[in-house]
């Protein structure tokens, strides 16, 4: 893994960890699904307020 990689990493679990607080924060969950040379999917789960 070179220095770039690492930093887009770096970069990139900064960003799910603030979004994830957020998410907790609101009463909801943050699941993500990263597969290589496919890409990633993020589901955001809130809770519904009536």
């Amino acid at each position: 893994m070179n220095s770039q990689s690492v930093k887009s990493l770096n970069q990139y679990k900064s960003v799910v960890q603030t979004r994830d607080d957020i998410i907790k924060a609101h009463g909801g969950d943050l699941r993500v699904k990263s597969k290589e040379g496919k890409g990633t999917e993020m589901i955001i789960f809130l809770p519904i307020v009536v």
